[in-house]
């Protein structure tokens, strides 16, 4: 095992302890910020783990238990000082000429990283669909990807509060 053992070594390295683990999370914590290694994309992912796990937590609650969650979300969502989550614009990287529909799906992933490529899987693979078996032109579908990633982008720049960049 070389120096560098640890969080983010090559395979084959020891984990980090879960003393490690508990550590920096309890410094993200406290400290609110993210680490230098935590990008925005990583922020966003937890974001909707937390949100698969409330949603989880939500289903099992009773009717009333289920109305009492949401006015405490509500009076949590009202107070002042709220933090807003910043989402960086897109960085569209240029259409070429010829591109091949994966290719913009790869294209369109890069100039939208913010985007949960789960959540986008459904739409992509629908109109790949369309390209592929009903023989839809790839321009068309290409436009169509095009739009999808700008529209889900506007949804979650809007869900999060974000003023006009």
């Amino acid at each position: 095992m070389g120096a560098h053992a640890g969080i983010g070594s090559p395979c084959g390295a020891t984990p980090p302890s879960r003393a490690t683990l508990l550590t920096v999370a309890f410094v993200k914590r406290f400290t609110g910020g993210l680490s230098r290694h935590e990008t925005q994309r990583e922020r966003f992912v937890t974001m909707q783990q937390q949100k698969r796990r409330l949603l989880q937590l939500f289903s099992a609650l009773s009717a009333a238990d289920r109305e009492t969650v949401l006015l405490f979300a509500e009076f949590l969502n009202a107070r002042p000082g709220q933090e807003v989550v910043a989402i960086s614009p897109p960085r569209v990287l240029p259409r070429p000429s010829e591109e091949s529909v994966i290719a913009a799906i790869k294209r369109l992933s890069a100039s939208y990283p913010m985007l949960d490529g789960t959540a986008m899987l459904n739409d992509t693979s629908t109109l790949m669909a369309q390209h592929i078996l009903q023989g839809r032109a790839a321009s068309e579908i290409i436009d169509e990807l095009e739009e999808v990633f700008y529209a889900k982008y506007e949804r979650l720049r809007a869900e999060s509060k974000t003023p006009e960049s």
